[in-house]
């Protein structure tokens, strides 16, 4: 089990840092992305999720930023685990991700919010919807959408 994260642990740190996908990131942050993104499409079909409402997800993680895309009023945020936050390491981890997509007008949605298992219950997940909530209301959004299917809710 990975250690507890917390503000006052000081041999780990997260942080949650903005992923653009432009090429100037290191190659290990958009990897972790799509590792993360096949964990979730993973857990959905272990949750018996319909197949047809997946489609175009293997799209999704292959065309980063696509939709997400900072250029169109989108983001993408992963936490990375780390006992240092001044550069990505090979012994740095990618535990989550969140994103958010423009809807039509003033509106945004979350999108793809994951936290591997062990991270979860710890706080992670409020600071990555805070991290996201605060990203849409700088882009000017008015109003977010959130959309889970059931057997997500704990």
């Amino acid at each position: 089990m990975p250690p507890q994260l917390t503000p006052s642990s000081p041999e780990h740190t997260i942080s949650i840092v903005p992923v653009r996908c432009n090429g100037k990131e290191p190659p290990l942050l958009k990897q972790g992305v799509a590792e993360l993104f096949q964990l979730y499409f993973d857990e959905l079909l272990k949750l018996g999720c319909d197949l047809g409402m997946l489609q175009g997800f293997q799209s999704e993680w292959d065309n980063l930023p696509g939709k997400y895309d900072f250029l169109s009023r989108g983001g993408l945020f992963v936490v990375i685990t780390a006992s240092t936050t001044a550069s990505l390491s090979s012994t740095d981890e990618i535990v989550g991700c969140i994103a958010l997509r423009p809807l039509e007008g003033c509106c945004g949605e979350i999108r793809r919010l994951f936290l591997r298992q062990e991270y979860r219950r710890q706080g992670i997940g409020k600071q990555m919807t805070q991290a996201i909530v605060e990203h849409a209301w700088k882009e000017g959004y008015q109003g977010i959408k959130l959309e889970s299917f059931g057997r997500l809710v704990w």
